[in-house]
């Protein structure tokens, strides 16, 4: 079993405790013992020149204070397990951040689009290398 470390505090999003991907729903479930029961966000940062993707959940208790864990993946392929069924509030926020980031949320019922159209081009708009066309080049 990996450990779960504690890392350094270097500000807000720097005070979290790193998780490996398999440890996520361990994690989760450490937090909804200690209070922590509703995911506030899941924010992925995309780390194109280390070529990994820094995923942030952030979970909130009854009173607003907030406890988060990170974890990384690989770029080419950013997958970790959902956490939905432990946390419905992370329903959404994952479908988001796999439409705009590309992370797969393996045992999501549904990754379909929220925010962008049906027939969108492709390509993860919030990556670092997504490449934007002008709307007059780009067929809508």
């Amino acid at each position: 079993m990996t450990e779960i470390k504690e890392v350094p505090s270097k500000g807000p999003l720097e005070d979290a405790s790193e998780v490996p991907p398999s440890q996520i729903i361990d994690q989760t479930k450490k937090f909804r013992r200690e209070g922590y029961r509703t995911v506030e966000s899941i924010a992925p940062v995309d780390f194109l020149e280390e070529d990994v993707m820094k995923i942030y959940y952030v979970f909130s208790d009854e009173d607003g204070n907030q406890k988060i864990f990170r974890t990384e993946v690989e770029r080419n392929e950013p997958k970790v397990p959902s956490i939905h069924h432990l946390c419905s509030s992370a329903y959404w926020h994952e479908q988001e951040m796999h439409e705009l980031f590309g992370v797969v949320f393996e045992g999501h019922p549904d990754l379909s689009y929220l925010l962008l159209r049906e027939d969108w081009p492709g390509g993860f708009p919030h990556r670092k290398d997504y490449v934007v066309k002008p709307a007059w080049d780009s067929g809508f």
